[in-house]
């Protein structure tokens, strides 16, 4: 019998169970080493009542192996008592109780089996895993990209969509309206696919397998026809050439489907197929009748009239004739006669068109449209000019100058041009070439350039476009410390997609004497995409046009 221990005891409390006695010693009951008493024989037990449904009992703490206890004398063997009534099974497990101390070495006659324990309650969650280590592509919060190929989500308010990126190439695009493209950035249909492994190859572009008799290769839901026809990308009108309806029917164009016994007839390649009634010519005429049968055989003779008077008489009458023979058998069947004339012509029949064949490869893509630029807005009102500072103090005579020119040399260049998705640097036909008579001698650098760097034709952001000033091929005049993905340049500004900035940019050089090569290189920082251009003398449209210069002066000192 499980001992039921007191809640809450205080460190040194006792308690005695079954002869046992327990000490509390502020962790768990502890059995104390003493000799257990004889127990006394039990009275009879009463009949139990029926126990009450038991609460959730409290998960108690592991209590210590008490040390063993001494052996007990015998007990008389109690009357077995008469079995309780089972109670109500509780429908909450309770947690599993903690060991009990090792009860003292009962006499050697075998105790009766125990009941079986309670479930124990169920183990905590276990902590969480360890983060995964790091995946080898890269993505931002809204792409996922490695190389020149991407995945991005793009949203700008409402042109919302997802496109897929392949060397370079865009692949798949789902619209805002849920149209999904293969190969087609702007999808006209709820799937459009067009081809994309050139006119000659050995590849569809739509390639079905693996239905079965089950499921089929191409279907629609029951109830619904299966339609095909052409489609139209610039009016997005549908002709529909044959259907197949909800039993099968074959249609043509339509809910044509004909009448029973029709078959289809073709009309050659300008036309569908339509249909026709289906007939066969008449019958041949019918042949000559056979000759007629042999006569059957001779009647009976009839009776011999009765004898005459002894007187001899007139001759009597003849008798009747006997009656006809049976008629005789029928003759054999006369030879067919001849063929009938061939009976006309029945209409030729078609069976019906063979299956569409693929669709042609796409045709080139046409021109760009020129993109329109609406009209810039009204200038706002000047603002109020400031007050005029006072007159500041004259400055002392400056001596003569001490520097004579001895060469000017000036280029420029009208000529528009654009670079897609390359990002630079790249020459932008501006080159001299100088010859310096003395190595003490200065050449002055003067340029002006006209260009942009656009991205998308979107307007938010910056659109950095930088310029470099080379002699014979090598860098001269940069920046210095640049980070990042910047670099370091001889001039930079930021762009519109359509607006165009002026690079104005001088420098004082000493190259020695000889001949050298000046030239301007232009280049942008934006992502290699064939989306982003970086155009010179021209903006992106090509409506707006300008001229650059490059001039080199000589100076003597």
């Amino acid at each position: 019998m499980a001992a039921n221990f007191p809640n809450n005891p205080n460190n040194g409390d006792t308690f005695t169970s079954n002869g046992v006695t327990f000490t509390w010693n502020g962790e768990a009951w502890k059995q104390s080493a003493s000799p257990g008493v004889k127990g006394q024989k039990g009275d009879k037990g009463e009949k139990g009542q029926k126990g009450e449904k038991g609460e959730k009992g409290q998960k108690g703490v592991k209590g210590d192996i008490g040390p063993t206890g001494g052996t007990g004398g015998t007990g008389t063997k109690g009357e077995k008592g008469e079995k309780g009534v089972k109670g109500e099974p509780s429908t909450v497990a309770g947690p599993t109780g903690p060991t009990g101390p090792t009860g003292p070495s009962g006499s050697s006659v075998k105790g009766e089996k125990g009941e079986k324990g309670q479930k124990g309650v169920k183990g905590d969650l276990g902590p969480t895993g360890p983060t995964g280590p790091t995946g080898s592509g890269t993505g931002t919060a809204d792409k996922i990209f490695e190389g020149n190929t991407e995945a991005e989500v793009i949203d700008t308010g409402a042109n919302g969509h997802f496109k897929v990126t392949t060397e370079g190439s865009e692949r798949l695009r789902i619209d805002k309206d849920g149209k999904v493209g293969i190969n087609s950035s702007i999808p006209s249909a709820t799937l459009d696919i067009q081809d994309v492994t050139g006119t000659d190859n050995d590849f569809p572009v739509l390639l079905l397998g693996g239905g079965g008799n089950d499921n089929g290769d191409l279907a629609v839901n029951s109830g619904e026809i299966l339609q095909a026809g052409h489609w139209d990308r610039s009016t997005g009108t549908f002709t529909e050439r044959f259907r197949f309806g909800t039993q099968g029917a074959l249609g043509i164009a339509g809910s044509n489907y004909g009448s029973s016994g029709q078959i289809l007839a073709s009309q050659g390649s300008s036309s569908p197929p339509q249909w026709i009634n289906s007939t066969t010519g008449p019958p041949g005429p019918t042949g000559p009748t056979g000759p007629t049968g042999p006569a059957g055989p001779t009647g009976s003779t009839g009776p011999a009239g009765p004898a005459g008077a002894s007187v001899k008489g007139e001759k009597g009458a003849t008798g009747s004739t006997g009656p006809t023979g049976p008629a005789g058998g029928t003759g054999s069947t006369g030879p067919t006669g001849p063929t009938g004339p061939t009976g006309p012509s029945g209409n030729s029949v078609t069976g019906p068109p063979g299956p569409t064949g693929p669709t042609g490869p796409t045709g080139p893509t046409g021109p760009s449209g020129n993109s329109v630029t609406g009209p810039p807005g009204p200038t706002g009102p000047t603002g109020p000019t400031g007050p005029t500072g006072p007159t500041g103090p004259t400055g002392p005579t400056g001596s003569p100058a001490s520097y004579t020119v001895k060469q000017v040399l000036s280029t420029s260049t009208n000529g528009s041009v654009y670079y897609r998705y390359y990002q630079g640097p790249v020459d932008t036909g501006l080159s001299l070439t100088i010859n310096c008579a003395d190595a003490n001698n200065k050449i002055l650098i003067e340029y002006t350039l006209y260009g942009a760097a656009t991205k998308d034709s979107l307007v938010m952001g910056t659109r950095h476009f930088g310029s470099r000033l080379l002699r014979n091929n090598s860098q001269i005049a940069a920046g210095t410390g640049a980070s990042g993905n910047g670099s370091n340049e001889s001039c930079y500004t930021s762009t519109g997609d359509n607006g165009i900035s002026c690079h104005a940019f001088s420098y004082m050089d000493t190259p020695g004497a000889g001949n050298h090569t000046y030239k301007v290189q232009a280049r942008h920082h934006l992502s290699a995409s064939y989306a982003n251009y970086l155009t010179i003398n021209r903006s992106r449209d090509g409506t707006h046009k300008c001229i650059s210069t490059l001039t080199c002066s000589e100076i003597e000192i």
